[in-house]
Order: C-alpha cells, then sequence, then structure tokens
C-alpha cells in the first residue's frame, strides 16, 4: 500500500485514516492489538515518525490504547448499561494513605464524599500509579462516571472519550482535552488580585517562590502575574526561584533573593514554602511586615478550617476551598450522567485572607 503527498491531506492523516477504517470494518477487532509502529510504516510506506504520529492522533481519541512494553492495542468498546451500576471511579496518582494525608487532596476528596454520602451513589477509589491500563478495562464497564485528579496519566483519560465514558477533572485539566468539563479554581484571577494588592502598596520588585516542576496550578499562578504585568503593573520587576518541597529549598531560594534581587514583596505559589522564607528573612535582621511583605497564593479551607500544612505561622492567602471543587465536581458529573451531554465547566473564585503579612512599601 502506497501513500501519497500529492494530495492536501498529510500522510500522517492517510495512515490515521486507514487505521480507523481497519478498526470500523473489524479488520482489527476490539481489544486487538496493531502491527507495530515499523511495521505499519512499512505497510503503508512511509517513516516511523509519521506512523507513530497517526497511532497518537487515534490514542488520543481513545480509539488506541498504548500498553507499555506490549504493544499499541483497539479500545475495548464500554457496553451501555441498561441500568446504572451506582458508582463513580475516582481517579488519583498515589495510594489512598498518601492520598488523605495532602491537605489539598483531602479537602477535594472529603467534598466529594459529603455530595456522595445523600445519594445511592459510592465510590472506586483508582491509583492510577504502575501497570494501570490494565486495570480500567473492566473497571470502566462498571463505573457510571468517572472523576480525575492531578496527575491522571492521559492515556487513561484518553480511553474514556473512547468509551464515552462521563467524566469531570478537578482543579486540572489535559492541554489536549481542554474542551471537557472540568471544575477548577481560578489561579489566574486569584494570583493577579494578590499582585494587585501589593502593587497598591506600593511594592515594584516582587520574588516568586515556584515549584520546581511543571504542573496545572503553577502555570495558572504564572499566567496570573503575567496579565499583571501588562494590565497594572508594566513598571514592576518578577524574580522567580523554583524550590522543592521542603525547608532547605525555600530558605536557600529566599537568600538568594534577598542578597541579588531585594524585592520587597514576596509571593509564595504554596502557603507551605514560607517556613523557609521566614528563617531567611530573620536572618537577613527584616522583620516581616515592616521590611517585607509576604502573601501565599494556595491556603487550603478544608472542612470548616484552615489547614495551614506544618505551617508555623499563617500568612495572608488565597485561600482555595478544595472541599467545594469535589462537591460540584459530583454535581457536574451527576449532570453529565443524567443527561447525556457535557455540562459547562466552572471556576471557582479564591478568597484573599489579610493575617497582617503586608505592608505598604518603606
Amino acid at each position: 500500500m502506497e501513500f501519497t503527498k500529492q494530495t492536501v491531506e498529510p500522510l500522517y492523516q492517510q495512515v490515521k485514516n486507514y487505521i480507523a477504517r481497519n478498526i470500523d470494518e473489524q479488520i482489527w477487532d476490539s481489544g486487538e492489538k496493531i502491527p507495530s509502529e515499523e511495521k505499519l510504516a512499512e505497510i503503508c510506506q512511509v517513516n516511523r515518525l509519521t506512523a507513530r504520529k497517526a497511532i497518537t492522533e487515534l490514542v488520543k481519541v481513545g480509539a488506541l490504547v498504548r500498553r507499555p512494553k506490549r504493544g499499541t492495542y483497539v479500545a475495548l468498546q464500554r457496553k451501555k448499561h441498561k441500568k446504572r451500576t451506582f458508582k463513580i471511579g475516582f481517579f488519583s496518582s498515589s495510594e489512598y494513605r498518601k492520598y488523605i494525608m495532602d491537605p489539598y487532596f483531602a479537602g477535594m476528596f472529603n467534598g466529594v464524599m459529603q455530595s456522595l454520602s445523600n445519594t445511592s451513589y459510592h465510590m472506586i477509589y483508582e491509583n492510577c500509579a504502575g501497570n494501570y491500563l490494565d486495570k480500567i478495562y473492566g473497571l470502566y464497564e462498571s463505573i457510571d462516571g468517572a472523576i480525575f485528579t492531578s496527575g491522571t496519566p492521559e492515556e487513561i483519560v484518553y480511553h474514556a472519550i473512547g468509551q464515552d465514558l462521563p467524566f469531570v477533572f478537578l482543579d486540572y485539566i489535559l492541554d489536549n482535552v481542554k474542551d471537557y468539563c472540568s471544575v477548577m479554581t481560578d489561579y489566574v484571577a486569584g494570583t493577579g488580585t494578590a499582585l494587585k494588592y501589593l502593587y497598591d502598596l506600593g511594592h515594584r520588585k516582587f520574588g516568586v517562590l515556584a515549584p520546581n516542576f511543571d504542573n496545572f496550578v503553577k502555570d495558572r499562578q504564572l499566567s496570573g502575574i503575567e496579565n499583571a504585568l501588562k494590565s497594572f503593573a508594566p513598571d514592576a520587576e518578577i524574580f522567580i526561584k523554583e524550590v522543592l518541597y521542603d525547608v532547605k529549598s525555600p530558605y536557600t531560594a529566599t537568600v538568594k533573593l534577598l542578597k541579588q534581587d531585594m524585592p520587597t514583596a514576596l509571593f509564595l505559589c504554596e502557603d507551605a514554602f514560607i517556613n523557609g522564607c521566614i528563617t531567611a528573612i530573620e536572618e537577613a535582621g527584616m522583620n516581616i511586615p515592616r521590611d517585607i511583605s509576604i502573601i501565599g497564593g494556595e491556603g487550603v479551607k478544608t472542612i470548616g478550617h484552615l489547614h495551614p500544612f506544618s505551617v508555623n505561622r499563617l500568612i495572608t492567602t488565597l485561600q482555595t476551598d478544595v472541599c467545594q471543587i469535589g462537591r460540584l465536581g459530583v454535581e457536574k458529573l451527576f449532570e453529565y450522567i443524567s443527561k447525556g451531554k457535557q455540562p459547562e465547566s466552572v471556576l471557582i473564585s479564591q478568597k484573599f485572607i489579610k493575617r497582617g503579612t503586608c505592608n505598604k512599601k518603606r
């Protein structure tokens, strides 16, 4: 079989259509392994990268499933239930015991459980770490919908799309599936509010401590900072340091900021960075808020109180109501299940909590 460049249709699209036809015509049955990238490239007389792109496109829509070290398979088709199972899958990237020890995720989880407690539904907690792909085939057959939290592998989401399984994202979303329902914190607006408050106090030099890895929350917070610079703070200077989730790394980053950049205000993407910051500020002979102002970007409101994450000192912060995220996630998922179509996504505003760690620039 020879595919040609003498057409407006790209080669990878021709290969993609070839695979899709084989699936539709049941040449490759549900659950069957398809030819390898190398073999597919040989069949279609294209290079391997073209074959890989065609396969990837079909993985993203749930038609194919990659299984590590085993190959690529036609996705199993989820049977349409005559009756509901009254089960919801809750997907995370860690063990249950570790998950509920994190105040952010624990609050979200409790919000979900609160909403389900008043219904006939119960939840199946699924840890996606490790060899998860084999497990989800049977699980998707036994649930009416799914809740995906941060860290859920994209293959699981793609497979849900292919199986036409109702699902919602909680406080994150994959770049390739932005059109699906999510319940998220409005970190962009929240971060903008914090920067505006500090700017109005006269601050023009800002230090920012951000996690040293990419995630949805960090990306939204940095977008909020970028928007602030464009909209109301064109004369402001921003100095960003990436840190680990411990005490030493925020301490070291703060020492460098104070010596090299001399900001008059700090924005912490995570309130948990404060302990290391305080030590560095005190060692420099500085006082909060007299000499430097501090705002945290993610203070987590759990069940009826604020959880300080092992923070010895509560700071002015943007409070995230993670319980509400969980509750609204269930509400949106039920709407999806009952109506058969995707509901609108929801953005939840952060609450600005003042605690005396900010002052006018001296």
